[in-house]
């Protein structure tokens, strides 16, 4: 008896932390309610673009000293702020480009004052949170990041002038969409 109830909490340990996150959208002050299927397809997205980045501040925290102040906000603006977070019910492995990363949560900031990089304009950037503080990455897949703001459930509650300067990248990301 006692090697099952071991086996069933090994179980509902691998459950709970191979679970789908939870998924808060802010907007406007708001939270913004999106479908089931719109939600699945926003995770995966923000997963990957994850995956894509080559560096983190905590394995390269020279590059993060001199950040940009506009950019790298503290996280009670982030939070008080149009956000998007994933809120894992376990800590959850991240594989990135730049190396491995547990974290609880991912909150992607949606700023009023997008970023330019490689041509395309994004909302960002992403911070990942764990017991040890706040991990922020960079470089990630700029298509990926545009790929997510013209998500037809992310980019309506998108700041107007994210969704602006979005708008001019359309066109390159649809050419990039159909080389792939």
């Amino acid at each position: 008896m006692k090697a099952f109830s071991t086996l069933l909490a090994v179980v509902l340990m691998v459950a709970t932390s191979a679970a789908s996150p939870e998924l808060v959208f802010m907007a406007d002050g708001n939270k913004v309610a999106i479908s089931p299927k719109d939600e699945k397809r926003v995770i995966g997205k923000i997963e990957e673009i994850i995956s894509s980045a080559n560096f983190n501040s905590r394995d390269h925290a020279t590059m993060f000293r001199e950040a940009d102040t506009k950019y790298w906000r503290p996280l009670e603006q982030i939070r008080s702020g149009p956000h998007i977070l994933l809120r894992y019910a376990a800590p959850h492995l991240f594989k990135t480009v730049g190396g491995e990363i547990i974290a609880s949560e991912v909150l992607l900031d949606l700023q009023k004052e997008p970023r330019a990089t490689a041509g395309a304009v994004y909302p960002g950037p992403i911070t990942l949170l764990n017991e040890d503080g706040p991990i922020r990455l960079t470089k990630e897949g700029g298509y990926l990041v545009l790929g997510l703001g013209l998500d037809p459930a992310v980019y309506p509650h998108l700041p107007k002038i994210t969704q602006e300067n979005m708008d001019r990248s359309r066109k390159g990301y649809e050419e990039y969409q159909k080389q792939q």
